[in-house]
């Protein structure tokens, strides 16, 4: 195992924005582990809402998810990621932190409360024009974008102009727009 310091790769973007795809990319190139918050706590989230009441597939519309879910479900994320990161292995975080960009003590403060050992931490901001994630929402045929294409502006005015506050961390911007991310400011950075 390499002695090196690990990092962590915390993916920004909208859904559709291509923040799995790059997620993945630089999960491979950095050999690092994938958590992607739907795949570690997705099923437990969907039974806690078809538990009380709430449509299963809503999360951004949901005040129910926003106010008694989401806190536990990115805990339960940094976590994980503290374990793999104690074992000396580099992470990539797939999640879309929509409601914590605007404070800037959210990133190294919900690192601080998991135990992560030193890391370098690098958000990466995958930003993708507004009509090719609209096209991509739409092709994709999500049960949980109905919501999305349903209130088009609410959505992309929230999520799509997404900028982030956090600081003690370096920010690094993906363009996707085309057919392969732009990996270079990010290699640029973190080689």
């Amino acid at each position: 195992m390499s002695s090196a310091r690990p990092r962590v790769f915390v993916m920004l973007g909208p859904a559709g924005s291509g923040k799995s795809t790059v997620a993945k990319l630089v999960a491979r190139r950095y050999s690092a582990l994938y958590l992607d918050k739907d795949r570690v706590s997705g099923p437990f989230v969907r039974l806690v809402l078809e538990l009380n009441g709430e449509d299963a597939h809503s999360r951004e519309s949901n005040d129910f998810y926003m106010q008694h879910v989401m806190t536990t479900e990115y805990k339960t994320v940094f976590d994980v990621c503290a374990d793999n990161l104690h074992l000396g292995a580099s992470v990539v975080i797939d999640a879309p932190f929509a409601a914590y960009t605007r404070d800037p003590d959210f990133l190294t403060e919900s690192a601080r409360r998991a135990g992560w050992p030193d890391a370098e931490v690098i958000v990466i901001h995958v930003r993708t024009s507004e009509h090719v994630v609209h096209e991509r929402v739409i092709a994709r045929r999500s049960v949980r974008d109905a919501w999305k294409l349903d209130h088009w502006q609410r959505f992309w005015s929230r999520f799509g102009t997404m900028e982030c506050a956090w600081t003690g961390v370096r920010h690094v911007e993906v363009l996707n727009d085309g057919a392969e991310p732009d990996l270079s400011a990010l290699v640029a950075v973190a080689g």
